[in-house]
């Protein structure tokens, strides 16, 4: 588990789910750590889970990852998209009538 800081406001760890979006500003070393913990669990091939002191956003990745790179003459963005695992999708045999 990564966990961003973040100053409480309330008592508790609320768990996401739906739609949810979110910008955050670090520095180089907490950048370095979180992107370490995130690579930890890319590569334990389990459920990814992303925390700050007031949420918690758990979620379960196919094996490949979508990596966007965008460069111009102000950024670099680089962007990194995981899709959810849908479960293992199945065809029956169609039996004839």
């Amino acid at each position: 588990m990564m966990e961003i800081p973040k100053v409480n406001t309330t008592s508790e760890r609320k768990e996401v789910v739906g739609d949810f979006s979110q910008e955050f500003y670090m520095g180089r070393v907490e950048l370095a750590s979180f992107l370490r913990n995130l690579a930890d669990q890319v590569e334990a091939q389990g459920p990814l889970r992303i925390t700050t002191e007031d949420w918690a956003l758990s979620f379960d990745p196919m094996d490949m990852v979508e990596i966007d790179i965008d460069l111009d003459d102000k950024e670099l963005e680089i962007e990194i998209e995981f899709k959810r695992k849908l479960g293992n999708l199945k065809a029956e045999k169609v039996k004839p009538s």
